[in-house]
């Protein structure tokens, strides 16, 4: 980014405080500014920041007229919760759904893209829209050298293309690579008939070598499952020996258990780049704005490099007077090496401080400990702002600034300090117990700073003064703040993610082979490590999280117990919308329930109805029903969330008091329960229909199919409304739970773990999971191509015509260890987990595996691994 152009922010509609706190956060990440006006730029600028007011009333065409000389410089920013008319053929940041402290990153990253790529990516942007919209079609990919365009582009502004238009250019990149070996098949066939001289010749020739390559084959099909096998032995033990096995695996043949391990691995840890480095890494930090590192070695030397590619950018060498230590600036203009203060542009030292640093104040001030009272050292001036703060253990304190707001938390000894660095003031110390092993951070409003101990983990909350413990696999080594999660790491232990807010693993993955010497946190939630294995890493961002629900505070209540009677409704449940564009998901415990974004989990409505003994059962087009069955008035409701409007209301029998489960139709315009006793489905229209069980009866599922109400129950009958019960005992188990299945068949589970399909009376067995899964419910895509099975000890979601895994959702992933519900839609699946955390896990097909796979840039292997993991093939495939 040229700083000497400022991001002019051009105001239409009246004054906003939100678009003066934008001004102020964009100049804090080391941007130049012009605060929000209503004149035109009149001098050149990095970027044209429209700011629409909800009460902007201009006229469209005259606003893009008058802007046509920065057309490639605009970013509409626009208050309230909904797009705006004004530019719309742009794509708005609208503050409603997004923090002012994200749209300022998102600001400083495309005013560092530059003019002409941003205004290539936008146009780019567009043809991934219609590709889209289109369902993808292909004739809308690019072609030829628009494709090495798009490429290049998309690389060197990979942190702020979409995600859609980096899948269209993976699309249209491997539409080539297709066209090209069809063209290499056609010509080697048209070569081959010409030079044979006849049809014959060619169809005698291949005939000769079926066998050869028959045998071919079938030892490709054998070597990949034998890699395959490595691969997945391997997750946790190794950074890139998964990665790079698996895709080895898949290259060699795409067998199931190829795909199945490429899948294993992908879920096992991010996405990442393995950089080698020349020496041994003692020291990192990094910049959120520019995205640059810092890298300082055992030599005394230090490295700047990008975190695009890992690029070395700048070299500075040692001198014996460095003290240990390395950081950089917010804005990447200055580094801090030893005890010197470095201008990155021309390497040249600006100047030399003593005492103890502590951080950056902001971009062009440092925090310093002088004769153990806190400063402020302008790097520009040199002069020295003192504090009121007094450091009685600089040597052994440990520092952290906020990102985006002046407060700096700091344990000196026993001793934590919460210090707002504009009057220079602290908060009350608080005592903790600490030893030599600390790292702390602070959140980036400055409300929270987590404090990484040898002995354990603990949380303060600034406005309240109190400290949390907080249980976490890594602690004491090092700890940073992305804004969204806490990333903790412990020597050779796996480094954490853990939600500011939600306070719980997010996921856990190995980084490095041995001791972690530095970690940061990066733009868009990517992070970046070092490790004593002499390798940088850096890691794509994790896959969305929400926690719009609340915990699950039932789990004491035996959630999982089939003969529990309600306690199925208490779990915490989710529902995909007939145009799959929304989620809903409901707590009981919490009495609230939610409708998100399928995509990027953005909470759209949300209602709360008071809590337990209310059970919300959340449906497919954003209602839900509403129970209350413990209370003196048992009842039954239809609710939009959007509003929390009644739309029809029932009042079921006494004997349906212990509901085991619910249901309704996709509009919710008829919704059935069960009892021990019977299935009965109620209507809008006030009409009831009973269908009595033969005896008293488990319903382990029920379901509607076209308005029609069905249940099974757990020794193996099949009720339908209408319809004479189907037994079911050709399973040869008692039946855990059911599902909906193709046409009119339906899907079931034995207590042994075998699964399949029931038609008609007649009985399919697909697979058999096992009886250790502990399943408690089953869940199936809405083409039912797919089932999920959720146990008490392990998960998994599996085809259903044939049965092999397409998503291991194992407890060794902390992700999906505490699972209560799924959806599926055939190309991802949506999960809400014990804690209230719902996330979005993509099913990739085999070729959206391939290219995740060769996405990542994984260390080579040395020829003594090598040597040492084809031995083992060769002592697998002895076995």
């Amino acid at each position: 980014m040229d700083h000497e152009k400022p991001v002019w922010i051009l105001r239409i509609g009246g004054p906003s405080k939100e678009f003066d706190q934008l001004a102020y956060e964009i100049e804090s990440r080391g941007a130049a500014v012009v605060l929000p006006t209503d004149e035109l730029p009149s001098s050149p600028v990095s970027l044209v920041v429209v700011a629409i007011a909800a009460n902007a009333s201009a006229d469209p065409m005259t606003v893009e007229k008058v802007l046509e000389p920065w057309r490639n410089q605009l970013v509409p920013v626009v208050e309230g919760s909904t797009p705006s008319h004004i530019l719309g053929n742009l794509s708005h940041l609208v503050l409603g759904q997004l923090s002012v402290s994200q749209i300022a990153d998102r600001i400083v990253l495309l005013a560092n893209v530059g003019g002409a790529r941003l205004a290539y990516l936008v146009r780019l942007e567009a043809r991934a829209d219609q590709w889209f919209v289109s369902d993808r079609n292909r004739a809308t990919l690019l072609r030829g050298s628009a494709i090495d365009e798009a490429t290049k582009v998309v690389g060197a502004a990979s942190m702020v293309a979409s995600p859609r238009a980096k899948e269209f250019v993976r699309a249209s990149l491997e539409a080539r690579r297709s066209r090209s070996r069809i063209q290499r098949a056609i010509a080697g066939i048209v070569a081959g008939v010409l030079i044979a001289g006849s049809t014959v010749a060619v169809v005698q020739r291949q005939t000769a070598n079926a066998a050869a390559m028959s045998a071919e084959a079938r030892a490709a099909d054998a070597q990949s499952v034998r890699l395959a096998g490595l691969a997945t032995s391997l997750i946790g033990t190794d950074p890139d020996l998964p990665w790079l096995l698996a895709t080895e695996a898949l290259q060699q043949s795409q067998t199931a258990d190829a795909i199945d391990s490429a899948r294993r691995v992908i879920q096992s840890a991010p996405t990442h780049q393995s950089i080698k480095l020349d020496g041994l890494p003692i020291a990192m930090a990094s910049d959120r704005i520019t995205g640059k590192i810092i890298i300082r070695f055992v030599d005394g030397s230090t490295e700047l490099r990008s975190a695009d590619d890992g690029q070395l950018i700048r070299q500075f060498s040692a001198l014996s007077t460095d003290l240990a230590g390395a950081d950089i600036a917010p804005g990447g203009k200055t580094v801090l090496v030893g005890n010197r203060l470095i201008d990155v542009e021309s390497a040249q030292t600006i100047r030399t401080f003593s005492g103890t640093f502590g951080g950056w104040a902001s971009p062009g001030s440092a925090l310093i400990v002088q004769k153990k009272k806190l400063a402020l050292l302008d790097i520009k001036s040199g002069s020295i702002k003192q504090t009121q703060v007094i450091i009685t253990s600089p040597e052994d304190a440990a520092f952290s600034v906020a990102a985006h707001a002046p407060i700096a938390t700091i344990l000196d000894g026993k001793r934590l300090l919460s210090v707002n660095l504009n009057t220079g003031t602290a908060l009350a110390p608080l005592n903790i117990e600490r030893d030599s092993m600390v790292s702390i951070a602070t959140s980036d409003d400055g409300a929270m700073a987590f404090i990484a101990l040898s002995q354990g983990s603990k949380i303060f909350h600034r406005s309240e003064g109190n400290l949390e413990d907080v249980n976490v696999i890594g602690t004491g080594t090092a700890v940073v703040c992305n804004g969204k999660t806490w990333i903790i790491a412990n020597n050779m232990l796996p480094i954490s993610h853990l939600g500011v807010e939600s306070k719980t693993v997010h996921a856990s993955y190995l980084a490095h082979r041995g001791p972690i010497s530095g970690i940061g946190a990066l733009s868009g939630g990517r992070t970046v490590t070092s490790g004593a294995d002499g390798y940088l890493r850096i890691w794509d961002p994790l896959p969305d999280i929400s926690f719009p629900a609340g915990g699950d505070k039932l789990q004491g209540f035996d959630a999982f117990s089939r003969a529990g009677l309600a306690r199925t409704l208490y779990r915490p449940k989710l529902s995909l919308s007939n145009d799959r564009k929304t989620i809903t998901v409901s707590n009981a415990n919490q009495g609230s329930v939610d409708v998100l974004n399928s995509v990027d989990l953005t909470k759209k409505d949300g209602t709360l109805s008071g809590g337990a003994p209310i059970i919300n059962v959340p449906l497919s087009n954003e209602r839900f029903v509403r129970i209350n069955n413990l209370g003196t008035e048992l009842s039954l409701m239809v609710v939009e969330v959007s509003t929390n409007k009644i739309l029809w209301k029932a009042t079921p029998d006494e004997n349906m008091r212990y509901l085991h489960e619910v249901t309704a139709d996709s509009t919710g315009s008829r919704v059935a329960t069960a009892s021990s006793k019977s299935l009965v489905s109620y209507g809008s229209d006030g009409s009831i229909i009973r269908t009595p069980f033969d005896r008293t009866s488990i319903p382990v599922w029920i379901g509607m199919r076209e308005g029609n109400a069905m249940a099974v129950t757990s020794e193996g009958m099949y009720f339908q409304e209408g319809a004479d019960p189907v037994p079911l005992t050709e399973l040869g188990s008692p039946i855990v739970s059911a599902a909906l299945g193709p046409e009119n068949s339906i899907f079931v589970l034995g207590t042994d773990g075998t699964l399949a399909q029931s038609n008609a009376g007649r009985m399919r067995v697909i697979t058999n999971l096992g009886s250790t899964l502990g399943a408690f419910s089953m869940r199936a895509s809405k083409d039912g191509t797919q089932i999920a099975v959720l146990g008490s000890a392990s998960s998994v979601v599996v085809s259903a015509v044939d049965g092999h895994t397409l998503l291991d959702l194992s407890p060794t992933d902390r992700n999906y260890s505490t699972i209560r519900d799924v959806a599926l839609d055939g190309n991802s699946v949506w999960l809400v987990r014990a804690d209230g955390g719902v996330l979005n896990v993509p099913l990739s097909s085999e070729t959206k595996l391939r290219d995740t796979l060769e996405s990542v840039t994984p260390r080579m292997m040395s020829i003594a691994e090598r040597e040492s993991l084809e031995n083992v093939v060769t002592t697998i495939g002895a076995d």
